[in-house]
Formats: C-alpha cells, sequence, structure tokens
C-alpha cells in the first residue's frame, strides 16, 4: 500500500456526532496531496489509477464518509510528496448533513441525494434532546 511516514499533524476533537444509528465501516487507505488537510465528515472517492481514497471535488460515483475525530494533515509543503493515512471511512448508513462537506464545503440537497446512491443517506438532523428534557 505504501509506506506511511513522517510530516503528519493529528489534531483531537470532541465526542462524535455525525453518524446516526448503525452504519458500516470499513479501513481504507487515504492519499493527501501535500499540504492538504481531511476531517471528519469530508467525501471522499477512490482514484481509479492508485485504489487509493482521496478528497473529492464533487459528489459523484461511489463515494465514502471520513469516519475520524482527527485532522489529518499532509505538512509536506506545496509541491512536495502526497502522504498515506489509514482510515476508517462510512461505506453505508445514516448521517447528520450538516456534519458532511464536500472539499470543505456544505453538502447540497442535489450532492446528498446522489450521495444516497453510494448507501450513505444524508438526513436533516436537529438535536432537540436538551430541550425536551428542562
Amino acid at each position: 500500500m505504501g509506506n506511511i511516514t513522517g510530516n503528519s499533524q493529528i489534531i483531537n476533537h470532541g465526542p462524535d456526532d455525525l453518524f446516526i444509528g448503525d452504519n458500516e465501516f470499513a479501513s481504507e487507505v487515504l492519499s493527501l496531496a501535500a499540504a492538504t488537510t481531511a476531517k471528519d465528515g469530508y467525501v471522499l472517492v477512490r482514484n481509479g489509477a492508485s485504489g487509493k481514497l482521496e478528497l473529492a471535488d464533487a459528489v459523484s460515483g461511489q463515494c465514502f464518509v471520513l469516519a475520524t475525530r482527527d485532522d489529518l494533515v499532509n505538512t509536506n509543503a506545496s509541491g512536495g510528496a502526497a502522504m498515506d493515512f489509514y482510515v476508517r471511512v462510512c461505506i453505508a448508513g445514516k448521517v447528520k448533513k450538516s456534519g458532511v462537506t464536500v472539499a470543505g464545503t456544505a453538502l447540497t440537497a442535489a450532492q446528498a441525494d446522489t450521495l444516497r446512491a453510494s448507501g450513505i443517506l444524508a438526513l436533516d438532523v436537529t438535536n432537540i434532546g436538551k430541550q425536551d428534557n428542562q
């Protein structure tokens, strides 16, 4: 799968509330270009040549949702080498639409519809638990 070495930074975040119910996950290799960051909820696609996942510029074909509590950062300078990360991705299930992004941009209704073809249902969810229990 390639070497996974230095020049990376991991930033820890709080509790994960992106996934709803029972989802299916898989372990994959994510290739990040130099000076690129991948965050929880980013949409990923498979690179046809290498077979590795990469950040999606658009929602089309088979897509995955990155399931990490950490920011994955390739700290190589711009123009440097790509870096591989072993990651967990959602391959099917329900996610909060507000937590899913395409290249750092909020998921649109049309993109959510397209993502459904991959078996991932992006839902508009409002957390009213605190309001109900007051």
